[in-house]
């Protein structure tokens, strides 16, 4: 339909509220699970050094020009920086991107974190299909 949607959930959203798609209203709303937040809270960090450093060295389309990147590196900050501060102009793009390359050198000690958190996290699991109790939801 030319419609860009840039966030997972609402493309779920998106599907799961379209019939065309097949039937509707499969996904349940979120639990609002304090101990799901709480975990994802815990590997924020380590998954933000993970990830967003790697997403520049992918072949995807909105990363082909250097723009593209530079916006997504922008708006996407690394630790300890909050997004505001992140964002200003205090910082130069060189500056960002110096602290997504330092990141790629601290890949074994949050893939240590990360694994350990995963450990954690299997226990929070309610069964094999669903996060939760209750069926598949947006936990």
């Amino acid at each position: 339909d030319d419609y860009v949607m840039n966030e997972s959930l609402d493309i779920c959203a998106y599907f799961d509220d379209n019939e065309r798609f097949g039937p509707t209203g499969v996904i349940k709303p979120a639990t609002g699970r304090e101990d799901i937040k709480k975990w994802q809270k815990s590997v924020q960090t380590s998954m933000r050094m993970l990830t967003r450093p790697r997403y520049m060295k992918t072949a995807l389309p909105e990363f082909m020009q250097q723009d593209g990147k530079d916006a997504f590196v922008k708006n996407h900050q690394m630790p300890p920086y909050e997004k505001a501060d992140w964002k200003s102009d205090d910082l130069t793009m060189e500056q960002r991107w110096g602290f997504y390359e330092e990141a790629l050198t601290k890949t074994e000690e949050h893939v240590e974190v990360l694994s350990k958190a995963l450990q954690e996290l299997e226990g929070m699991i309610y069964c094999e299909d669903y996060c939760s109790e209750g069926g598949f939801s947006y936990d």
